[in-house]
């Protein structure tokens, strides 16, 4: 029980912190008049999601260090699974039911 409430929890986590910049970002374009300080605080966004990314490789890295080979190649699995649904699977999913609504 405490395994599987662990993993739902991170999962919420992970899920809130991922979307994070595209709020920040939303958030940035929503601006109508495009100053001087507006333009601080896009450079200001970027600048922190490029140091996002990159805790998010060196975790990732840590991570892969950390565990066997075995679970590493599980995660990596796990990894493009989840990956191609949302490229691929979910957009042709989305788009199906959209021709089905509109027949």
């Amino acid at each position: 029980v405490f395994m599987v409430t662990r993993a739902i929890v991170v999962g919420i986590i992970s899920t809130i912190v991922g979307y994070l910049p595209i709020a920040a970002l939303v958030t940035l374009t929503r601006k109508e008049v495009y100053d001087r300080w507006h333009r601080l605080k896009v450079m200001c966004f970027w600048a922190s999601l490029v140091l996002y990314m990159f805790l998010c490789l060196l975790t990732i890295c840590l991570f892969l260090a950390s565990v066997n080979v075995y679970d590493g190649e599980q995660w990596l699995v796990a990894g493009l699974t989840s990956l191609i649904g949302r490229l691929v699977m979910f957009p042709l999913l989305l788009s199906m039911i959209i021709l089905l609504g509109l027949l």
